[in-house]
């Protein structure tokens, strides 16, 4: 039984590196970016009609300049 949990850590230990440096790039990256980037609520709605609305009104307003 010692020898097994022996090399159970043995590769516990081994493995480490690999999972700390995953853990930091992700830490680094899409966590921090997350987390504090810049939120900018005006790319996620839209202000204002859309450009049906838009040319609906201008010909609206065209009709009523000419009558």
């Amino acid at each position: 039984m010692t020898y097994v949990l022996g090399r159970m850590l043995d590769q516990i230990k081994d493995a480490l590196p690999t999972v700390r440096r995953t853990f930091r790039r992700w830490l680094q990256g899409s966590f921090l970016k997350t987390m504090f980037g810049n939120y900018r609520p005006e790319r996620h709605y839209m202000r204002g009609s859309g450009p049906k609305s838009r040319s609906m009104t201008s010909e609206q307003e065209a009709g009523a300049k000419q009558a």
